[in-house]
């Protein structure tokens, strides 16, 4: 498998890394779960 997203010198992975270094992704899957139970919370009630 070849890699499309990242560049051949590194500068976007050097990026990626540091944002999951400080917890991105997981902060980015919490305010979707967040928003996603909320909608659902919305739907439920109507």
């Amino acid at each position: 498998m070849t890699n499309t997203v990242t560049t051949p010198r590194g500068c976007t992975i050097a990026g990626l890394n540091e944002l999951e270094n400080r917890g991105f992704s997981s902060a980015l899957i919490k305010g979707i779960l967040t928003s996603a139970r909320k909608a659902q919370s919305l739907y439920e009630g109507s």
